[in-house]
Formats: C-alpha cells, structure tokens, sequence
C-alpha cells in the first residue's frame, strides 16, 4: 500500500457522542453517517460541500446506529431494537417500523450492512453501561431482513456485534468485546450463513494492546479487511487469509469506530466523541470528527450496497387513514373500473349499465360524462386511455375505442369476441407494456346469478391488434394486476384470486393465491408497490389488503356501503373506490345512501401504488396535449388540443432542454446540468433536484427521451457561445436514470448531445457537430449501449452543405428516422440502414431544432428564433414557431415513452 496518504478532517467534531456507519452513495456524492447516542443523521453532500442533521430519534435515549439509503426514496435506520424507514412526506419525516426484534430484552441494534442483493444485515447487543461494557455479554445476534420482507436469525451469541462485509462466497462479522473477526461461508441463494471461523484474533497480532478493539470495517476490491481499532486510534489493513495486518492509518483520535469507501478509493472514518471518555475528563481535540484518508494508490474499494425496496414489504398498516365521498352516488347502476391518470390527474370509471364513461379531473374538481352506447341493455365494462389518443371501452363482447373528432365522439370496433355466445367484457387492464388483458363473463341475470356458469375467458389484446385466448372456465372474470412476474386475475363466483407466472412472451401457469373469507366477494382489484392485493369485496363493505404470498388478510378498509366494486391508486399512494348503486339490491327496496359513489382513501402513510399503465410522449395523447421548451427561457410549454389552449410554465433562471411527463405525475426537466422533478401542489409548481452531473465542466443536458420501459437518457454538452459554437469538444456524455432513480454513465466524448430514439434492439444518438448520427447494439436488462457505428453521416448525403447539422429525431414504425435540420430549412427522412434520405419535408425557417409524433401520423416540429442568427439581424418570420405536418398518409409515429421511476414526494 501507498504511503503517501492523507488524513484530512473533513467534519470536525460533528457528532456529539458515538459517530458510526458512514456509507458513501456515489450517485449524488453524499456520505450519510449516524450520531448514535443524540439520534441523528447527518448527510455531507460532497458537490456542494453542505453538511445536514435529520432528528431521527423521536426521543431523548434513542440511539440511531446506523442508516442505510433505500432503492425506492429514504433510508433504513435502526432505532433501538427497531428497522424503521425515514422518509420525506410533504416537508415531514415520517417513520414507519419495519420489525422490532427481541422485545423482552434490553439489547440494541449496533452495526449493519446490505448484501450484493440489496438485503439487510444487522446486529444487536445488549445495551451498555459505557463503551466496551456490556449489561449482558452474548445477548446480541445476527439479523437478516429479506427481500420478502421477512426477518430471521442468521446467528448468535455475540457480545457486541459489530463491522460486516463480503468478499466473493464469505462473510464477515465482529464481535468487538470478544476482539475477534469471524468468517461465515456465504450462501447468497439461500441468503444463510455457516461455517462460522476466526479469520482475525486481535489478541493475537503484534503489538495487541495498542490496537484497541476491532468495530467497524470496509472490504477492498481484493478481500482486504480495513477496520477501525475503537481505543486503538486507527484503521488497521489485514489480510483475512493470513490474519496478518498489511498496513495501518494512524488517525489523531483515540475512538475510531467505522470506515468507508468513497470515490477512487478513498477512506472515510468515523470517530467517537464522548463515548469511551472517563467521567469528568475532556475528549481530545477532534474526537467526534469525520475524517478523509486520499492518496490510498492501487485501492479499489468495493461500494456500500443500497437498501432493496423490496425490504419495505412487511410494515405496519396505517390506521389513521380517512374514507371521503368524492362522486356522491354518480354511478346510477354499476360503477366500475377505475384508472387514474396521473399527467393530467384525471380519474376515468365507468357505469356499466348507464353506457357512460365518467371522467373527473382533480386540478378543478370537474366530473363529465360520455355517453358511450345509447343502446337499451347494453354494458359498458371498463375505460382505459390509450396511447394514440382517445381510450378503449368495453361494449358487451366487443373492444370499442372511442375518440373525439371535429366535436363528435367517433367509435370503432377493434375485436369482437365468441359472437355465439351470452356473454361481455368485465374486467380489463394493460400489463406494463401496455398490451391489454381483458376477461369475459356470461350475462347475469342478476348480481352474481349467471346464464352460463364458466363461460368466460381472458383475452389479449396485442401491439400489433392481434387477440389471442389467454385462459378459459371462469364464471365472472374479474381483478388484474401485476407484480414483477406474477400477473393475478380474479373469478368472483368461485371467490377465488389466482396467481400466474407472467411471462412477456405470452406463456402462464396458473397457481391459486387467494381465496376470500366472509368478506363478500372479490371483485376489482389493485397492486401496491410492495406486492399485496387492494381488493374490493362486493357484497362486503370493504377493501381487503391481503399479502397474495400467504393468502392472508393484511388489513382493511370499511365502507359505507355493502356493494364496493374496484380500486385504483392515485397520487401518493391514495386509493379510489367505485361501488354499486341499485345492483345487488332485492327489488322492490332502495340501495342505501352513499351506494353508486366514487371515494376517495387517503392517509394510507408508507403505501405505495403501481400506476395505471399508459405511455404518453411529449406529445400526451389522452388529454392531447404537446409538451416543448424554450430552453434560454427557462420554460416549459404545454399546449392542449382540444381547447385549443396554449400555457407556460417557468422552471428555472438556467437554461432547460427537455421536458417528459412521469407516470407517477408532474414531469422531468433538464435544468443546467440537473434533473429536476416538477409537479404542482396545492396551486404552486413545485421543483426538487433528483441529480446533477458533470461537476467541474461548464455543461448543460440537452436532448433527452426515455426508452421503451420509461427510463431515462439524457444527454449533456458543453455551454455554447453561439448556436453550434461549443466551448469544449468532446466534453458532454450520455446518461441513463434508471427506474430506481440511480443514473449512471453511459457514454462520454460527445460534443453536442442530441436526437435519440428506438427500433428494436436498436439505439440512435446524435452528436451534432460531428453532423453524424450513431447506432447502438441495445439491452434493455442491462440497460447499456455497445457496438457504436455511425448510422447517418451527414457528409456523405447527397447536397450535405444544404443540410445543416442533424438535431432532435423521432422514429417511426418502420424504423425511419425524421431528423430535424438545424441551418437546413427541413426535416429528412432517412433510412438507417443504407444511410440514404427517403424524403424531406421543407420547413419555412432555417433553424428547425426537433420533432415528435402526434396522433395518426402527424409530426410536430420545433424551431428556433434568434438562435444562430448574426448579431443585428432579425430573425426570419415564424422563426421560434411550432409547426404540425399532417397527410403523411401510412407513416406510424412511435411515440417517446414517460418516465417510469418511482419519485418519491417532493417535501417542502
């Protein structure tokens, strides 16, 4: 090892007492650590150089030992003898207990650590009468919480457990009292250890009494051990195979108690500042400090793992939760099918019998209806927007979509389905790539009283059109959902939920995962988050929250009445629910008040919704609406078709290059070289940084696009003097966000980021002064790029000095690529595999800087205005204009796709 380190304070006596369990997060460059015995979490932000405390511990005697962020927004921390989760809610940490351990005994958690998996790992011990002293020598144990969310006991008998780490197939745990590093034999599949052996003895390496005792430790890229010597004043490297030291990093404080690894290989160290100090002495100077060890040469460090959101599943239910009347009676039959869009926070549902689609939009409280079959007996089942505009209903046994033309609402059958048979549609949704399942049912006679009992199937409505039988024998098709690789669906006569391996491709099988008590009937349904079933019970006065693994009841949710029919997730994690009006009711009596109504749950604090699926472009189909910006402005445009209205949103005093809604509502924007999030609350648009790249270059994002499955790639470039003139070649990268929120590099040396796009397995990206347009080999599992080759190179076009330089694309069905020219008056058309323009569409402006596709083929066209034109001249008319070219008569846009991230709240 290199011994031309350096030790810096980076926080000087920051923590009060115990400072313990730094983790670096390298997405954002922050360092979280705890203060146990004040219980606190302080968060040291290296980009901007700003350190922050959040009061975790409720109480005074609250020890906090250690935080971990989490994958799905906030962090794990254990409080006392509790996993808690800490999370931001409208400007309020909220904590939510995942599992409390050992409650008879007076023991605490100490340090803890995730798995390459994401899975948690911690320790207890009992509680001390100072440092090093125990109440109660072998009470602590070995805890692991799983990805299923539950907790077990990995092992025990431990004084006080302390520093864990991983290197290849072996685990490593402390024990501090009894000064010794054990070593586990590592079953990730089975997520269990064994074999426990001594890899380390302090007691047995030189100079033993000035080494303290072993606490926390990081593992390096090559299996070392780096432990911080707790009485011993500093980090000692050992070799776990010899149990020999390597090197040591002498720290100026005597209480070092964990370590890190950051960026590059640097080391940062916690430090204890009362604790361990005798009565009536003073800690020495810096005691309490977060230090920075550099210059450790040829040291890889190996990451500190995220928390897994999947460890969030098993939590307390809240119970302060409120059930509001939004609709009062508004279904005159069967409400059904709820869907809530969130760009636009609009809640679209059915009445079944009354033919009518019912669409309630939040910003101004306005509820309208359409009237989708006049036809006296006819049903309307389900609604759902669709991406190319408009939304489908289900009429009887037909697939109907609907859209408005010229003021009329214009239908057209896509499927009809077994034309022989008594039978319509019931439920529907679409899975996460927006293909629609929908089942069938025989018509009843009455409430759950059917012509034909097992008459009814699912189908599927392919990309393509295609319709294909899916699953047949169920009596009343009901509630769909999905999680990971399980698609569930609901037969309501046989009370029976059933569970299926899902499988893109279109192959199934079946299992059963739930089956109703004396709750009713299950009827529609929705998934959170974190895997359980939100299930309406007709006949039964609730909502069942049942965990589909165990088949048992979760919690619940009274209503006020008996006929309650489906459930959808809104924004932060409320619920909507639709009832029955007069279906169900014995004739001759009246429904209860309240029945036909839509309400609204709120106040379900740590549930987390799966939205309804729908992908929406910059230009958003269902309430057609284009989204643009003007970068130098800072603003984000919306114009809305049907009204023909046209609002300015002003997001930032830096420039801001792209703008795309988010499933979870409000959009994303490139701000300088940030990615905010923007949503309106409460009347006020509200803005929070999710990452800032490029430190230290003077860049900005540029053109962005999500793939397919709605994560994001952005593209940065260095400041420009003038349009086209960069400061510095070479100097912006690509980025990809994730749908977990961690962004990650993708590809660096780009001069000017800009059009992106799809086909296939196939990914092109644009650097403009290079006047070349490249393609990429595309995984989307891995979701990386390789095998760069130049696509289009602008030289080589035929009249190329008329062309300008390629900017923003959209791709079409086929494959094509519609470029926008800036300095070249036009869009071309271009095929990428010959490299060879099909056709250009001459614009009235020189400077044409994107396009996107509408509905049915249309293409919307961006342009600049005084961007590129020369000083004291003006610039020509309509330049800056948005421009629609219609007639492109057999061309099908593929539409940019919404990001799909989990967001967690923006707070105050």
């Amino acid at each position: 090892m290199s011994s031309n380190y350096t030790v810096n304070c980076l926080l000087d006596s920051v923590a009060k007492t115990c400072g313990e369990g730094p983790f670096w997060e390298p997405v954002t460059k922050t360092l979280y650590f705890v203060s146990i015995a004040d219980g606190e979490v302080h968060l040291w932000s290296e980009p901007n150089n700003y350190h922050s405390t959040i009061q975790v511990g409720e109480q005074p005697g609250n020890f906090v030992s250690f935080v971990i962020p989490c994958q799905s927004g906030g962090f794990l921390a254990g409080i006392n003898k509790s996993i808690v989760h800490c999370d931001w809610q409208a400007g309020e940490l909220k904590r939510r207990v995942l599992h409390k351990v050992d409650p008879q005994e007076p023991i605490r958690f100490n340090d803890a650590k995730c798995d390459p998996a994401g899975r948690l790992l911690a320790g207890t011990m009992s509680l001390e009468k100072e440092a090093g002293l125990v109440m109660k020598p072998g009470a602590g144990s070995l805890f692991g919480l799983d990805l299923d969310g539950s907790i077990k006991t990995l092992d025990t008998g431990f004084s006080l457990s302390n520093g864990l780490g991983w290197h290849g197939n072996t685990f490593y745990f402390t024990d501090s009292v009894a000064r010794v590093i054990y070593a586990y034999d590592w079953d990730a599949e089975a997520f269990s250890i064994s074999n426990r052996r001594v890899a380390i003895d302090f007691s047995k390496l030189p100079e033993q009494e000035k080494l303290g005792v072993p606490d926390g430790l990081a593992v390096d890229a090559d299996g070392r051990l780096w432990v911080a010597c707790f009485f011993g004043s500093r980090v000692l490297c050992l070799d776990p195979q010899s149990g020999q030291v390597v090197s040591q990093i002498p720290m100026p404080v005597p209480n070092v108690t964990s370590c890190c690894f950051g960026s590059d290989g640097e080391l940062f160290v916690t430090t204890a500042n009362h604790w361990g100090v005798r009565e009536g002495e003073q800690p020495p100077p810096q005691a309490g400090s977060v230090f920075r060890v550099t210059g450790l040469d040829g040291i890889r460090g190996t990451p500190s793992v995220i928390a897994d959101q999947s460890l969030l599943k098993v939590i307390k239910m809240p119970s302060n939760y409120t059930v509001n009347c939004l609709l009062d009676s508004v279904a005159k039959t069967v409400g059904e099918g709820p869907f809530w869009e969130p760009v636009t926070k609009t809640l679209y549902f059915v009445s079944a019998f009354d033919g009518a689609v019912h669409l309630w939009s939040e910003p101004n409280n306005y509820h309208s209806t359409i009237q989708v079959t006049e036809k006296q007996g006819s049903c309307v089942s389900f609604v759902i927007p669709c991406q190319s505009g408009g939304f489908l209903a289900g009429i009887n046994n037909t697939i109907v979509h609907c859209d408005w033309q010229a003021g009329e609402l214009k239908r057209r059958v896509l499927r009809e389905v077994d034309p022989q048979e008594p039978i319509r549609f019931n439920d529907a949704k679409c899975d996460p790539a927006g293909r629609l399942l929908a089942g069938t049912m025989s018509w009843e006679k009455e409430a759950a009283v059917l012509m034909k009992p097992e008459a009814g199937s699912l189908f599927g409505l392919d990309l393509d059109g295609s319709i294909k039988r899916l699953d047949t024998g169920f009596s009343i098709s009901n509630g769909l959902g999905w999680h990971g690789n399980t698609f569930y669906f609901t037969d309501s006569l046989a009370r029976v939920i059933y569970a299926y391996d899902w499988d893109a491709e279109g192959c199934y099988r079946l299992r059963e995962a739930a089956r109703a008590g004396e709750a009713g009937v299950p009827d529609g349904l929705a998934v959170d988050a974190d895997g359980r079933l939100w299930v309406a019970c007709f006949f039964g006065s609730r909502v069942l929250c049942l965990d589909p693994q165990s088949g048992q009841v979760v919690s619940q949710i009274p209503m006020p009445v008996p006929n309650v029919t489906s459930c959808c997730f809104g924004s932060d994690g409320e619920l909507f629910v639709t009832t029955a009006n007069h279906w169900g009711v014995r004739e001759g009596e009246q429904p209860p008040p309240q029945a036909g109504s839509v309400f609204r749950v709120t106040g379900l604090d740590g549930i987390r919704g799966t939205p309804s699926v729908i992908e929406g472009p910059f230009w958003e189909p269902v309430t057609k609406t284009l989204y643009f910006v003007s970068i130098f402005e800072g603003e984000v445009h919306l114009w809305n078709e049907p009204n023909n209205y046209h609002s300015t949103v002003k997001v930032s005093e830096q420039p801001v290059s792209f703008v795309i809604p988010c499933q979870s509502g409000g959009f994303l924007a490139g701000a300088s070289k940030s990615i905010v999030h923007c949503d309106w609350q409460a009347g006020e648009l509200k803005r929070r940084v999710l990452h800032e790249v490029d430190p230290g270059l003077s860049n900005r994002f540029n053109d962005a696009k999500c793939d397919p499955a709605g994560r994001l790639l952005a593209g940065t470039m260095s400041l420009e003097t003038n349009a086209g003139a960069i400061m510095k070649p070479n100097a912006g990268s690509l980025f990809g966000l994730d749908l977990g929120g961690s962004i990650k590099t993708m590809e660096t040396g780009v001069s000017l980021s800009n059009g992106l796009g799809w086909h296939g397995n196939t990914f092109y990206f644009t650097d403009s002064p290079v006047r070349t347009i490249y393609a990429y080999d595309w995984d989307a599992e891995g979701f990386s790029i390789s095998n760069r080759r130049v696509a289009i190179d602008f030289s080589k076009l035929p009249e190329q000095e008329k062309l300008g330089f390629p900017d923003g694309l959209a791709v079409d069905a086929d494959g094509r690529l519609w470029v926008a020219c800036f300095y070249g008056s036009r869009v071309l058309c271009l095929d990428p595999q010959s490299g060879q323009v099909v056709s250009q569409i001459p614009m009235p402006v020189p400077n044409v800087t994107s396009c996107c596709f509408g509905s049915d083929g249309e293409l919307f066209v961006t342009t600049a205005n005084q961007w590129g034109v020369r000083d004291g001249e003006q610039p020509p008319p309509q330049a800056g204009s948005i421009f629609r070219v219609t007639g492109l008569d057999g061309i099908r846009g593929t539409p940019s796709v919404m990001y799909k991230g989990s967001l967690p709240p923006i707070s105050d």
